[in-house]
């Protein structure tokens, strides 16, 4: 049964798996990501999405820095029982949104403030040998732009019949 008080509708992408390759080297580092090829099951299911994910990273002495962008094309709704009578299609098919985008970009920025006992290629990127067990201080900041696009309504429209 629905329940009317429900503020939160929970989404996913419509993608399994997700396969990437990181290469690093001296101070630069880069990934690039793909997502696996779904099943026929999975894609009758939750539906066929699309999704993209890069990353840049940059570490010298104190500073790291990274950049990121991810594009993800296609959802379900995870919890649909709670806002629709009868959510399922009749193979068991999640609600899909197909033309539900997001998109997501960032920088950040740490710079740390005691390296005598830490090493940050050490944490981030196992390239250095530990100088000793210890810890440091960091300040961070970060840009990050969050969009969402889609044509219909991201509310089922069954959500709201009682």
């Amino acid at each position: 049964m629905p329940d009317g008080n429900v503020k939160t509708l929970n989404y996913l992408p419509s993608t399994q798996g997700k396969t990437f390759v990181g290469l690093d080297y001296n101070n630069y580092g880069v990934s690039i990501s793909a997502f696996n090829p779904k099943r026929s099951s999975f894609k009758d299911q939750f539906g066929n999405g699309q999704a993209e994910d890069y990353q840049f990273r940059f570490l010298y002495k104190e500073i790291y820095f990274e950049a990121l962008y991810q594009r993800y094309r296609g959802y379900y709704l995870t919890d649909p029982s709670k806002v629709m009578s009868n959510p399922f299609g009749p193979n068991r098919e999640y609600p899909q949104f197909k033309d539900l985008k997001t998109d997501h970009a960032g920088i950040q920025l740490i710079k740390f403030a005691h390296l005598e006992n830490f090493s940050p290629k050490r944490a981030f990127d196992f390239t250095e040998k530990p100088k000793s067990s210890g810890v440091s201080w960091f300040y961070s900041g970060s840009i990050n732009k969050h969009h969402r696009t889609t044509p219909t309504s991201i509310v089922p429209g069954t959500a709201f019949d009682n």
